[in-house]
């Protein structure tokens, strides 16, 4: 019996951690969703870093292979990555094994997507700025016009 009780014991307990992880969560979620112009930039920018990073880690293992190979540090690969995705390409650095080419090609296909979200952001932005003040000014001319309406029924009912 006692050995159940132990059973029911930890079974509470991993609801309770559950119950902990889902409010984590929740908080989390919140916190990223209260502010979206922000939360947007951060995860263009976390995206590009990782982008480069296992850019720089896949070139670094292709290269690896080929002693005749141009990329021969992380520094190197670093280098590299940076300026093939933001589509500079010195040439100093380049792949020279088949498998690093295809790397390359395969960083074309995704080099402009965090510029072409961060642009998307910008003009979101600004487009949103725009309509708060539009709607602030309809509802100003809203109250003006009732006020007019409020006098010219006043204005009747004297006559």
């Amino acid at each position: 019996m006692r050995i159940l009780r132990v059973g029911r014991l930890v079974r509470i307990v991993r609801v309770i951690r559950l119950l902990r992880a889902i409010r984590a969560t929740h908080k989390i979620t919140s916190l990223l969703l209260k502010d979206k112009i922000k939360t947007g930039i951060a995860s263009v920018l976390l995206s590009a870093f990782l982008l480069i990073l296992f850019c720089a880690v896949g070139i670094l293992i292709c290269e690896q292979q080929d002693p005749e190979a141009n990329i021969k540090t992380a520094g190197d690969a670093v280098w590299w990555s940076v300026t093939t995705i933001t589509t500079v390409g010195y040439g100093d650095k380049y792949p020279v094994y088949r498998r690093g080419k295809n790397r390359g090609h395969d960083i074309d296909g995704c080099r402009h997507r965090p510029l072409r979200i961060l642009s998307g952001l910008a003009a979101s932005f600004f487009i949103g700025s725009r309509n708060k003040a539009s709607f602030t000014r309809k509802a100003k001319i809203l109250a003006r016009l009732e006020r007019l309406e409020e006098k010219i029924d006043r204005l009747k009912k004297g006559e």
